[in-house]
């Protein structure tokens, strides 16, 4: 099996597990949604889902891409919810993620040779790899995203191999990964936790914890230019 269509499923699998925790955990803290969206792109299949004790509805979509998610919600309730249960409600994603993990993590005795200290080990090991790939490899990586195999990135690293161990190891560690969403930028759920965390504070600090976030974004925003420029320059010159 290509490792790209592997890579996708496991991304695809943790995305539904993640927008899934918001949309449980915001129903059981008492916020309603208006819409849970699996994928992006052409709609496959929609449902009205009507709330329960109430006469709205929550619209679920299943779309064409496997890639990405979200869930929208009500917002008037939203708006109206004691900030523990909005902040619990942006945390439902990373909690389902985090619960799926250690589920992995604790069955893998069970159905791999790896004990549930080798397989973090593994983790680690793989998330350091990940920091310390050189830059040619991070451009095949990128590649290999974009649908082109690479060999050379398949030495790189373990995680690459096609064993079932490997695969059951690699699905734990792409759930884990999902913790780069606390991240607090780009509209993420962590720019939301630090939101509501300083929601009590003074219009000044928000402001600069605000123009902090933006400074931030515009420093990432121009890695991934040079980062792209420099793939574009390797492909074509």
């Amino acid at each position: 099996m290509s490792f790209l269509l592997i890579l996708w499923f496991a991304i695809f699998l943790a995305i539904i597990i993640h927008e899934s925790g918001h949309y449980y955990i915001a129903r059981c803290v008492g916020i309603h949604l208006d819409e849970f969206v699996i994928g992006t792109g052409p709609l496959l299949y929609q449902r009205q889902v009507r709330l329960p004790n109430m006469d709205d509805y929550t619209r679920q979509e299943v779309r064409l891409w496997p890639l990405g998610g979200y869930v929208l919600f009500c917002e008037g309730c939203y708006a109206a919810a004691p900030r523990i249960a909005r902040m619990w409600a942006v945390l439902g994603g990373i909690i389902f993620n985090l619960a799926t993990y250690l589920a992995l993590l604790s069955f893998a005795p069970l159905v791999t040779h790896l004990s549930v200290a080798d397989m973090w080990a593994q983790h680690v090991g793989w998330a350091v790899e990940l920091l310390l790939l050189p830059w040619d490899t991070w451009q095949e990586l990128i590649l290999l995203l974009g649908g082109t195999e690479s060999v050379n990135v398949r030495r790189e690293s373990s995680m690459f191999s096609s064993d079932f161990v490997s695969l059951y190891s690699f699905f734990a560690f792409v759930q884990l990964s999902m913790l780069i969403n606390l991240l607090p930028v780009f509209g993420s759920d962590g720019e939301y936790v630090i939101q509501y965390t300083f929601e009590n504070f003074n219009r000044r600090t928000q402001q600069a914890i605000k123009v902090s976030f933006k400074v931030i974004e515009a420093n990432l925003i121009l890695m991934a230019a040079l980062v792209g420029f420099g793939i574009i320059a390797k492909a074509f010159f």
